[in-house]
């Protein structure tokens, strides 16, 4: 019964739009049928594990978030000209 009340409780907020509101209703069906929550996983260490896969413990250097010329201050709308 309760979870009826919650399903339909769930497909009422998302008919409104209220996807805060089905968002808690699915997340507690969700607890109510057992599932593991999904912050729940394990903690990895990703030294040991590089190092069990063979891997160069230094992390690899990142690329730049943003292209370049958007660093610039340019915006694509601008470049496509």
């Amino acid at each position: 019964m309760l979870l009826r009340h919650l399903a339909e409780g769930m497909r009422e907020a998302l008919a409104a739009g209220d996807v805060e509101a089905a968002r808690i209703a699915h997340e507690t069906i969700g607890r109510l049928l057992g599932a593991p929550a999904a912050d729940a996983g394990g903690v990895v260490d990703l030294a040991a594990e590089r190092s069990r896969r063979g891997a160069s413990p230094k992390t690899p250097s990142r690329r730049p978030l943003m292209p370049r010329e958007m660093q610039r201050g340019c915006s694509p709308a601008s470049l496509a000209r």
